[in-house]
């Protein structure tokens, strides 16, 4: 598959990338200003809450960590433009390349063949209408901007308590019953982001370099988390009084 820019709609690339995080890829951030890098890494994270990004996690690459773009799982990393040549020679996999200078998104076709397609063209309005609606002074609110992301969580999760089963006295989310119930718009994004584990490969030789080892087993992904996480804490399948989700799910319900 060959990689190609993403749709020409206004702020295509920037709903684009959120759903390639979701999904778990390895993202390279590319920029001339350290700050600029270590904040589009931030917000990139804050904007998947309720899920948490469980993987390498490293918003200013340092050069004699340049291996690190070569590990096999999923990453987040911000490194300075200069060091793009750097690049060309190593042993990379697959990744996503964000030039934030330049407002570039470079991705390969087969990682967004699951986009489900309607919610991704309402939330590139809802973030054009927010942008548009701002105040006097011409800051922009953000708040209205992160709850486009959040309202496409509530939309898609918002009854995913009635998928909790207690099976031997633990309770357990149901996620393929949960996906079956789902609206065939969305089906092939949820099987896309709920993807099992991969199983322990054979035992490995001696330790290697980072560039050339690959794990035992895969971390556990945001979608297993998230509902693991929930369940566990909240048993009785009640909302928590201190999670904006579990609160902003129990109005939306009621």
């Amino acid at each position: 598959a060959r990689a190609r820019q993403p749709r020409s709609r206004p702020l295509a690339a920037q709903v684009m990338l959120f759903f390639l995080m979701l999904t778990e890829r390895r993202v390279i951030l590319l920029s001339s200003k350290p700050s600029r890098l270590s904040n589009c890494a931030h917000a990139l994270s804050s904007l998947l809450y309720p899920f948490a990004w469980q993987h390498i996690y490293v918003p200013i690459l340092v050069p004699k960590m340049l291996d690190y773009v070569c590990a096999p799982m999923p990453f987040l990393i911000g490194m300075h433009i200069a060091m793009l040549p750097s690049l060309k020679n190593m042993p990379m996999e697959e990744v996503v390349m964000v030039d934030l200078d330049r407002g570039r998104l470079r991705y390969n076709e087969k990682d967004v063949a699951h986009l489900p397609d309607e919610h991704f063209d309402a939330m590139c309005n809802a973030l054009m209408t927010s942008l548009n609606a701002k105040t006097g002074d011409d800051r922009v609110d953000w708040a209205p901007l992160a709850n486009v992301f959040l309202d496409f969580f509530l939309s898609v999760f918002s009854t995913w308590r009635r998928f909790v089963a207690r099976r031997d006295g633990a309770a357990l989310f149901d996620q393929h019953a949960f996906r079956a119930a789902q609206r065939k718009s969305i089906v092939k994004f949820l099987a896309e982001f709920e993807r099992s584990q991969v199983p322990a490969p054979p035992p490995a030789p001696p330790p290697a370099p980072l560039a050339h080892r690959r794990p035992r087993r895969r971390a556990p992904q945001m979608y297993e988390e998230m509902f693991r996480a929930r369940t566990r804490e909240a048993p009785g399948g009640g909302a928590r009084e201190d999670d904006p989700f579990d609160l902003a799910l129990a109005l939306l319900v009621n």
